[in-house]
């Protein structure tokens, strides 16, 4: 496997996670117990510091809509802070898709699972991701680790 390398030429190391075991009654989705402002969700995803509980990860924006609008109930209850495309590099941390040229969010700013329901005549859309100032205070969404194999 190739690691990737962000647009800033730093390479990103494969990491590994603790894995739930098959068959655990762990919840798909929880969220920290502590607040933290964006600044310091930013800086610490940046790092590589996993901030969620052992067996799960900071969940992606694209992974936080299908798991909401796949579960037959509302989990994700609140706002809070999820990674956009991935960690390590502010940009993909703004962004949905590379971050090199698609930051959806300006800086000082960070994506955020937002508990919304749209409704626009016929059409309903479940939640939503909305960028927040990295002042505000949000837990995080942390998403359960696939389990091994």
């Amino acid at each position: 496997m190739v690691a990737p390398t962000p647009s800033h030429g730093t390479p990103v190391r494969p990491t590994t996670s603790p894995q739930v075991p098959a068959g655990t009654d762990a919840p798909r989705v929880r969220r920290t117990a502590v607040q933290f402002s964006g600044a310091d969700f930013a800086s610490r995803t940046s790092a590589g510091t996993n901030i969620c509980d052992a067996g799960y990860h900071p969940c992606t924006g694209w992974e936080a809509m299908v798991i909401d609008i796949t579960s037959p109930t509302a989990l994700f209850d609140s706002q809070g802070w999820v990674v956009g495309s991935f960690a390590g590099f502010d940009p993909h941390l703004r962004s949905l898709v590379n971050g090199q040229d698609s930051t959806v969010c300006p800086e000082h700013s960070h994506v955020t699972k937002y508990p919304s329901s749209y409704t626009f005549r016929a059409i309903t859309t479940p939640g939503g991701l909305h960028c927040a100032p990295d002042t505000e205070n949000y837990p995080v969404w942390c998403c359960r680790n696939r389990a091994a194999p």
